[in-house]
Formats: C-alpha cells, structure tokens, sequence
C-alpha cells in the first residue's frame, strides 16, 4: 500500500482551498440576494396592508360625514333649533326635540354616542342625552369652525377626542352647520360623536390572517397615531391614549406628509421593519410593524439547503482531489522509498515513474544521482576526515557559549560541562566530570527543577530558578537527546542563563507602571474632593469580585491573579476621563440637565483616548470606555449588550454603582448597604451581569466591612 506523502497531502489541501472560497462566495452571495428579495417583498406587503386599511378608514370616515350631513337637512331638527333659538327655551319643544333625537337619529346608528344641537353661542339647546342640554360648548373646536369659519359650509371632523367616561377610548366628532331653509342664515351646529371603537374594531380585523390565524399569532403591529405620536387606536399590546416612543419612521412620514418604510430598532431594542404613512386630512399616521426576526425566519429553514448543497459540492471537490493528487502522490511515494534506499547504502536499485511530466525528469535526474554516489564512494575516507574535523569545531564552539550548558546520564550524572560552567562551579573539567547535577547547582533543587520534570517526561522542560547564595536569577531549560534511530534516550541536556539584569529590569518597569496608574488616579479623583476613598474602595470591591467569580467554572479560565491584578489597579483609572469635564458640572449640587449629562458622558471616551498607547493601559481602556455600559444595551457611549461589553467593565460597572450609593453626594445624602443591595438586585439583567449580581449578593457582607472600614477610617482622620 501506498502511503501518502506531503507533497500529494499539500496538493490536495490547495486544490481545496481554492475550490472552497468559490463554493463559499456562491453561497453567500445567494443568501444575500434571497434575504434582500424578502425584505423588498415584505416592505411591499405591508405598503399594501397600509394602503388597504387608510381605504377603509376614509369609507368610515365619509361614513360619519354623509350621517351628519343627512341630519343637518332634517326639517324638524331646523324648526326646533330655529324655536328654541329666537323664542327662548320651551320646556316641551326641549323634550320632544331631545326625544327625536334620541329615537329617530342616533337609533339610527349603533355606533352614534351622541346627536347635539347648539345654538348660534355654543350653548346646547337640544341633545340625545338630556343632561348635555345648557352645556356652553362655545370653546369647542367643532363648534367655532363650522359656525365661525361660516364660509366654510362643509363636514367639519374635530378629529379623536377622548372620552370622558374612558381616557383609554377615544371618540369621533363630526359637526356642520344647521341653516335656516327660508333664510340660508346659520342657526347654530349640528354634532353627533361616534363611538371610535368602530376604527378599532377596524384595525383589530387585521390582525386576523386569511387564514383565521387568532390574534395572539397575528405577525404584525398596528397603530393609528396623532401626528404628536399619541396612540389613538391599537391593535396590539400598546393601550390607547399612550405616549409611543420616537419612531424616526412616523417622524418621516409626518415630516414629508406621505409614506416612509425602513427598518430601525423600537424600545426594546428588537429591529422592526415598518411602513408608515400620513393622512393629511385627519392629521394621522397609520403604522404596520413587523419583527425583522421573524421576517426572515425562513432562512433558517433555507440554511439546511444551503448545508446538503454545500456537503454535495465539497464531496465533488474531494474525489476530484483525491484522483489529481493520487498520481501524484504515487511517484512521490517512489522517490521517498528510494531515497530511504539510498540512506541505508542501497545504491543499485532505479526508480521507475513512467511519467512526462517534472516528477519523471526528478525520476531520472535521482537515477543520475545514484549513479554518482557510486562513483564517488570511494571518497568516503576523506568525508570522514572532514567529519572529524566538524567534530573538532563543535568542540570548540561548545565550550565558547556564554550561557551554562551541561550533559547529564540518566544518572543525572555530569558528562559534558562547557566553560562557562566550569567558571560559575570553580571547578575544572576533571572535577566537575560525574558529579551530579545538584552537586555542581544546589539551589536548582526542588519540584519546579526542569532537571528532573524533563528526565521523567522526556520532554522539554523551562523553569526560573534563584540562586540564594548570589542573588542571581537563571532560566533553566532542560531537554531529552533524541537518539540517532530518533528514538528518545535517558540523557538530558541543560541550558542556564543568567537573566537577573532582566528580571530587574521588568520588576522596576512593572513598579513604574503601578506608579503611573496610581498618579493618574490621584489627578482625576482630586478634580472631586467629595468622593473620599471612592478610587481605593472600588478597587477593593473589584478585588473581592473577582475572587469571588473565580470560582464559577464559568469564569475559573478567563479569571487569573495577573487579572486580578490587573482589574484592581486599572480601576484606579475608570472615571479619569472626569478631567476633561468641567467642575461647574462635575460638582454641580442638584440634577443635571440633558445637555450636562451629555457633557459628563463623554469622560468615558475621553478617558480611554488618554490611556492610548502602552500595552498595559489595555484594561484600563476597557474600563474607562465601557464601564457605563449596561447590560440590555441602554447604557453609553456605545450601546453595548450583553457580553460584547468588556468583563473587566462589567466588573468595575458594578463596584462603582455601589460605591456611589453607599457615599454620600453634594446632591444627595448616601444610601444604606440594604438600600444599595437591593437597588444592584433589581437592576439584573437590565443594568449589570445576572452572574456578577448573584455573586455580588452572595458576599454583599464583605462589601459592608470595606465600606465601614473606609468609614471609620475617615471619622478618625485615618
């Protein structure tokens, strides 16, 4: 059997890799392009369902106005306005014009609420509900346009006013004004109001699919909004008479007096893709909302295409592979056996690769080779000798390396020691030649001996090790000798060099990097005398976290003492940035404004742009940057969720929340630790990590003893 060689396998993998990136192309680019045609279709659905209900809502609409244009040219109604206006109130036209009213005009209509008739000042003189009559409804929209604004002898509609036994419900008024036959002088005005649950039952309609799907599976939103973005009629979760949130979509369509469609994301954060459009006569907006989650649900579904077309194109692309690189791979495995042929002295067998192509002329050009190997074996004597003289150089070159190198028996046992070696023992070659290892380096005795670890494991093995004696730090890197058969015998070469120079260099440049932390720190906290200990605390707390953390097997990986570490002191660091905002704000005793929190928002980039630069100052961005993110998003400067935020921000987040509950503020007097808690605790999931508040509520005591210590530590001056 034939066994594959490198040449055939690296063969193989480029005609993958170049097959793969096409195949990966198509395939995205296809995703594309279907994931668009859905959006397009489902923006051209929901523009038609919008279109469609604005239709129906116009039908009703005119509905309301042909009601209130046929009661206006009732000849009773006009005789008794005309009576009741210039020969004053006459107890039994009020009642049977009340009465007429109530039976042969709003029972014609279910939906009508109510049929007034006002006089020429806007006091109702006749009604279907009795108790309205000598009401002045003088101020009332519906009233001054059509009596006022005479010239205008149309339907008047006031739009949807809320009802006063429902504030949740809204109602329609329509007016005209009532004239005289004779005269065509205006009497006063005739209004009914209409029940608005008529448009809600309406939009209700839509929610139900063809398919008589109930509500509760309807895929859409449905909103009937005022211009000022107050929900008049919903079919969906929001209650009527509710303030919706900005939507940049119905701003559109209000600002262009048209139709606007567009994806964006609404309270909640969920993206929504939505069409709008604005009815000028009414002044209102008609919204149909969509999740865009849903709307492209189907691609997972496409997805398993995707993957049974991709596994059938990649089987294609393997046995295509496999069959180009097989040729190939034969006559490489040829030339690899007769290379090992010739390692082991056999020169008298060809390699036969009946091929044409550059493997055949290597074919013929290795029988060539072998041919002159043969001629020149008889030069063998002189290779030795040049051998020999290698071996001298070696020597030489051993013995002149400036780091310690020694080989050790499996005995542990010194066989070969360089010069170097010979200078730290104070020993000779003679002397220094079958002592062991620990002899010769006493302090290199221990568990973490390289030594040892490699002559059990065989294989490397680096450790640092301290000699007490001088002082001196060395890396000691210790490996297994691999036999001439490549096999891995029981002796051990070790390499030390002398690093105290570096270790000290490190130590000092890490102290200085403390110390630069710890004066930056001290620069943003006395920009605010009133925050105490606050930096110190918060490092503490963190510390106490992470400790803490560290023992979920969640977090055990990602949470070692050099990130501890490195939390504790970058938090010195968080609100840095606090330099750059100025002290009439940052001191401020009362509630900011929306333009200085603003203001005081940015400290969190400029504190991470001032950390720019070293390495070490990492975390100390991630801190600065991210520590007022919250965890559903809503926090700043970059609306980061979830775990997309920093843990180290997450951690000081938390630490710096309780911290500036628990201390006492210009603005405010400081919270209890039971206040604080329980604030943290119902901010989870919403504020910080569900994981961090349960770990924080855990050793919530431990956060009390820091916040008392610092306490009484500033009563007694400490």
């Amino acid at each position: 059997m034939i066994r594959p060689t490198r040449f055939g396998i690296k063969l193989f993998c480029w005609l993958l890799l170049v097959s793969l990136p096409i195949l990966s192309a198509v395939s995205i680019s296809s995703f594309i392009y279907i994931r668009g045609e859905i959006k397009k279709s489902v923006t051209k659905e929901l523009k038609f369902r919008v279109d469609d209900l604005i239709q129906h809502l116009s039908a009703l609409l005119k509905a309301g106005e042909a009601r209130v244009t046929d009661f206006s040219s009732d000849g009773f109604i006009r005789d008794c306005a005309r009576k009741l206006s210039f020969l004053g109130m006459d107890e039994e036209t009020s009642s049977n014009f009340n009465r007429h009213l109530l039976l042969n005009k709003k029972s014609l209509d279910p939906s009508i609420l109510e049929v007034s008739i006002l006089n020429s000042k806007g006091i109702v003189i006749g009604s279907s509900s009795p108790e309205e009559v000598g009401k002045d409804k003088s101020q009332a929209d519906y009233f001054q346009r059509p009596y006022i604004f005479f010239e205008e002898t149309g339907v008047y509609f006031s739009g949807a006013m809320r009802s006063s036994q429902d504030p949740t419900r809204f109602e329609l008024v329509f007016s005209r004004t009532l004239t005289d036959k004779d005269t065509t002088l205006p009497l006063g005005v005739i209004a009914i109001v209409i029940d608005g649950r008529r448009i809600e039952n309406l939009l209700h309609s839509y929610t139900i699919q063809a398919t008589g799907a109930p509500e509760k599976e309807c895929r859409d939103k449905i909103f009937l909004l005022s211009e000022d973005m107050l929900a008049l009629f919903v079919a969906n979760e929001v209650m009527a008479g509710e303030k919706v949130l900005n939507i940049d979509l119905v701003q559109k369509a209000v600002a262009i007096r048209g139709a606007a469609s567009g994806i964006y994301k609404d309270e909640k954060g969920e993206k929504i893709i939505g069409s709008a459009r604005f009815i000028p006569g009414v002044k209102w907006v008609v919204l149909f909302e969509r999740e865009l989650a849903e709307v492209f649900e189907p691609l997972r579904t496409m997805k398993y295409i995707f993957i049974g077309g991709g596994a059938i194109a990649l089987t294609t692309i393997l046995i295509l592979a496999i069959t180009i690189s097989k040729g190939t791979n034969t006559a490489l495995s040829r030339l690899t056996e007769g290379t090992k042929r010739i390692a082991l002295g056999n020169l008298e067998e060809k390699i036969e690769v009946k091929r044409r192509d550059e493997i055949g002329t290597l074919a013929i050009s290795f029988n060539s080779m072998m041919q002159e190997l043969r001629a020149s074996y008889e030069k063998r004597e002189e290779l030795f000798s040049a051998v020999e003289r290698s071996k001298k150089e070696w020597e030489q070159t051993f013995d002149s390396i400036e780091d310690m190198v020694v080989v050790l028996d499996r005995d542990l046992r010194i066989s070969r020691a360089n010069m170097a070696t010979l200078r730290y023992a104070g020993l000779d070659f003679n002397e220094i030649i079958g002592k062991t290892h620990y002899e010769v380096f006493p302090f290199c005795k221990g568990p973490k001996c390289p030594v040892t670890g490699c002559n059990k494991s065989l294989k490397p093995v680096d450790a640092e090790i301290e000699d007490n004696r001088t002082g001196n730090i060395f890396l000691a890197s210790a490996f297994p000798l691999i036999g001439p058969e490549g096999e891995h015998q029981r002796t051990v070469i070790n390499i030390m060099r002398n690093i105290t120079e570096q270790k000290r260099a490190s130590q000092e440049l890490e102290a200085r990097r403390i110390t630069a932390m710890i004066k930056l720190a001290e620069l943003a906290e006395k920009r605010d005398p009133t925050t105490g200990g606050h930096l110190r605390r918060v490092g503490e707390y963190c510390q106490i976290l992470c400790q803490e953390l560290k023992k979920w097997s969640k977090y055990h990986d990602r949470i070692s003492d050099a990130f501890m570490n490195s939390i504790k002191e970058s938090s010195l660091l968080h609100d840095i940035g606090k330099v750059a905002v100025p002290d009439a704000i940052l001191l401020k005793n009362g509630n900011l404004s929306k333009e200085e929190f603003e203001m005081i928002k940015i400290h969190t980039i400029i504190g991470a742009e001032t950390l720019t630069g070293p390495e070490y100052f990492a975390t100390a961005r991630e801190i600065c940057r991210s520590h007022h993110e919250r965890y559903d998003g809503s926090g700043y400067p970059d609306g980061l969720k979830g775990d997309d935020i920093p843990l180290p921000a997450q951690i000081v987040g938390l630490a710096d929340m309780y911290d500036a509950l628990t201390s006492k503020r210009p603005y405010r007097e400081a919270l209890s630790h039971e206040e604080a808690c329980r604030i943290i605790q119902d901010e989870s999931g919403k504020h910080f990590n569900p994981d961090i508040v349960s770990v924080f509520i855990n050793i919530r005591d431990d956060f009390y003893a820091v916040s008392k210590r610092y306490s009484d530590q500033e009563s007694t001056g400490g």
